[in-house]
């Protein structure tokens, strides 16, 4: 369990972990596989958050997840792509989280992912948690927690 005396020392120093939905690149479950494609190689993240036409997140999609569809034993079919969509291929069963979740379980969650989607209780997606920013804050605070308070062993 993260004590709350250093739980309040992270959220003091400023870390911010949390990223708007308006700066995540995200993908609507009709779109086209190939423009899913596009938009993750351009983008360059691994796996990019997928949402329904009510901005509900519906899940993730990689682009392992669009590979997967698209080579077979003869190789590359691009042409799979164009006809088929986002929904038919995209993770649905992920970790989530709510605006607000304790330190403790998003720090959790993210040893084995790269972010976290963080929803209202509605599932309306708000944005994401990056392992990036968090291990950023927390590099941050170990190299100038002296600087504001005095540390003693007990």
């Amino acid at each position: 369990m993260i004590s709350k005396k250093m739980q309040a020392i992270l959220l003091d120093s400023g870390a911010t972990f949390y990223q708007d939905a308006l700066d995540v690149a995200t993908l609507y479950e009709s779109h086209p596989l190939d423009h899913a494609l596009l938009i993750l190689l351009r983008t360059r993240y691994s796996k990019v958050p997928v949402l329904n036409d009510c901005e509900q997140l519906v899940g993730l999609i990689g682009i392992v997840d669009i590979l997967n569809l698209a080579v077979d034993i003869e190789g590359l079919k691009p042409e799979k792509l164009k006809q088929r969509q986002v929904w038919e291929v995209m993770e649905t069963d992920y970790p989530k989280v709510l605006l607000g979740e304790p330190l403790e379980k998003i720090f959790h969650l993210l040893v084995d992912q790269n972010f976290l989607a963080v929803v209202d209780e509605f599932g309306y997606f708000l944005g994401i948690i990056t392992r990036k920013s968090v291990l950023k804050s927390v590099n941050h605070l170990l190299h100038t927690v002296e600087k504001t308070y005095d540390l003693q062993a007990k």
